[in-house]
């Protein structure tokens, strides 16, 4: 690893930027170590910070799709088998995961609704209730970024239309992603949401 890279994976922002404007740094380079620091900082138990890992992803990206320099586009990867085949994001998609989430819950629905003969009835429901937790953390982090002023007004509208499609999970006690949010007993991991639930 070099120096910027070992900086970047360790959050040490002041290190990163220093380094990230040094003449021999190429604009490859720094892109890619503004994108392990917002890495860092949404998976670091340690430095775990919402608005910095979204920060130095989106400088990231834009860094990327800066006209001015000729575009860096970032190759579509592969899918990664630990995240559920997911493939990493070349865009700026919250309202994507908003949406493909909400379908997610749509087809656990159904499938609870009318199970097939060899599946458990009772996981079922537990895959779908923690699918609704997981919806929750998700319009928790997209409220945050709703927060940033540079968002246009596009995205800003997708973004909160995907979460009002989100408007009708339930657990199968009645309660909506309201009721969890403002609910104390709703289970949270702390080490993901604490910056969301301060």
């Amino acid at each position: 690893m070099t120096p910027l890279q070992c900086a970047a994976e360790r959050a040490r922002v002041s290190v990163v930027e220093l380094l990230a404007s040094r003449p021999e740094v190429t604009r490859a380079q720094s892109i890619e170590a503004y994108e392990l620091l917002g890495a860092s900082f949404a998976n670091d138990k340690e430095y775990y910070c919402l608005r910095m890992a979204y920060q130095y992803l989106h400088r990231a990206m834009a860094m990327r799709y800066d006209t001015r320099y000729g575009q860096l586009l970032k190759k579509p990867a592969d899918p990664i088998p630990a995240y559920d085949n997911w493939r990493e994001s070349v865009t700026l998609e919250v309202c994507y995961v908003l949406e493909a989430c909400s379908e997610e819950l749509r087809r656990g629905t159904k499938r609870v609704e009318k199970p097939h003969t060899n599946h458990d009835p009772d996981a079922l429901i537990e895959e779908y209730e923690s699918n609704v937790r997981t919806a929750l953390y998700l319009v928790a982090v997209a409220a945050r970024l709703l927060e940033n002023s540079d968002n246009d007004e596009e995205t800003t509208s997708a973004v909160r239309r995907a979460i009002f499609r989100l408007r009708n999970a339930r657990l199968r006690s009645g309660q909506t992603l309201l009721h969890l949010a403002v609910d104390r007993r709703t289970p949270v991991d702390d080490f993901h949401t604490s910056d969301v639930c301060q």
